[in-house]
């Protein structure tokens, strides 16, 4: 029998669930930065970039010829005709001017663009995460008033239905009770609602955040820069370096450009191995060919013209657009901060001067109610 109760006892431990992990604000924000797809495809683009920038940089892989040459297709002997040849040979393509060095560090530059684009993303986590773990902070404290009133206002129900037994209240006075645990009724509902709406848009970022409990405790976050810092350090926002990086691998476009109106080479090597003896019985001489082939860019006017101009706007179309965006950030900045100003009024004035009133308002219709000269509103 002790057997038998020491591997119950063992099972019951076995099957015993684990106790869900508390979690916090950090350890949320970790996780959702550990979990989300987009970082790690922007991560993986980021890479891609990289490694393109070195396999752009490198010339082209030489071209290997190997041919039949003047072969004479009467009666197939190679060795009768003087011009006929085995010929193998190399080339060699090397681009116009430094094309290849601006297109690599066009590649870098637009890998720069992803590793900011990284930096933004999480940022743009953080911000979620934060607002809503606030926001279901506030519910859920909410939820506790809610509950807190509710069982005050059933007590006084009760001690208002006693009373109107014994002929101190009216029956005004228990509906009207009665209507006032409806409206919380009402308020727990949408209190309830208002939760299950933030956890399921926290549930993006951690999937499925119901195997952890969420800490009970306020976050404190750390302190706010301020107004100048914020504004003096938006050259170094990722929205910022991102259109900076863009600019740059434009920049390099323009460059590519300008190469253009340079001749591009071909370098080549040919060797021609001939059979077969000539007129004095002499072994026919193998014949070697060098050659170097070159564009010439003499119509630039419709092409080259063309894509230089094209590039300069693009150039000029990043530039706009990162003065757009810095456009923007000062005036959500000029917003948040006109808001946090008039709300620390706000709380200056709550607590120098509302509350105080709203508590002796408490006491004296908490007065007049127990003599009745006001009702339960």
């Amino acid at each position: 029998m002790r057997i038998i109760y020491l591997l119950t006892f063992m099972l019951f431990l076995l099957s015993k669930p684990a106790l869900a992990e508390t979690l916090t604000l950090d350890k949320a924000l970790s996780m959702a930065k550990s979990q989300d797809p987009v970082l790690k495809q922007i991560e993986a683009n980021s890479n891609a970039l990289d490694e393109r920038a070195i396999a752009v940089k490198q010339l082209a892989d030489p071209k290997v010829k190997l041919a039949l040459q003047n072969f004479p297709t009467t009666d197939l002997n190679y060795t009768r005709e003087g011009m006929t040849q085995i010929v193998a040979g190399v080339s060699q393509a090397l681009p116009k001017g430094r094309t290849l060095n601006y297109r690599s560090r066009e590649k870098l530059a637009l890998s720069n663009i992803e590793r900011a684009n990284y930096q933004d993303r999480k940022s743009e986590i953080a911000l979620a995460i934060r607002k809503d773990w606030f926001d279901l902070y506030y519910w859920k404290q909410s939820a506790i008033t809610i509950n807190k009133s509710e069982k005050l206002l059933k007590k006084v129900i009760k001690a208002t239905e006693s009373a109107y037994g014994t002929g101190g209240q009216n029956t005004q006075d228990i509906i009207a009770a009665e209507l006032e645990l409806s409206v919380l009724e009402d308020k727990k509902i949408d209190i309830n609602r208002q939760i299950e709406v933030i956890t399921a848009k926290l549930n993006k970022w951690i999937n499925p955040i119901s195997k952890h409990t969420i800490s009970k405790e306020l976050p404190k976050l750390p302190d706010l820069f301020t107004y100048d810092e914020i504004k003096n350090n938006f050259k170094n926002h990722p929205r910022i370096q991102s259109t900076e990086a863009m600019i740059n691998a434009k920049k390099q476009g323009i460059k590519i450009a300008e190469e253009q109106y340079k001749s591009g080479f071909n370098l080549g090597l040919n060797y021609g191995l001939r059979n077969g003896n000539l007129a004095n019985d002499d072994d026919r001489p193998d014949f070697i060919t060098a050659m170097v082939s070159f564009d010439i860019p003499i119509f630039p006017k419709k092409r080259q013209d063309k894509i230089l101009s094209a590039s300069k706007y693009e150039a000029a179309s990043a530039e706009f657009m990162q003065d757009d965006i810095l456009r923007n950030l000062h005036a959500r900045l000029d917003k948040q901060h006109a808001n946090l100003i008039k709300l620390n009024k706000r709380i200056i004035h709550y607590d120098a001067n509302i509350i105080k009133l709203a508590e002796d308002s408490f006491e004296a219709s908490l007065r007049a109610y127990h003599v009745g000269l006001t009702d339960l509103s």
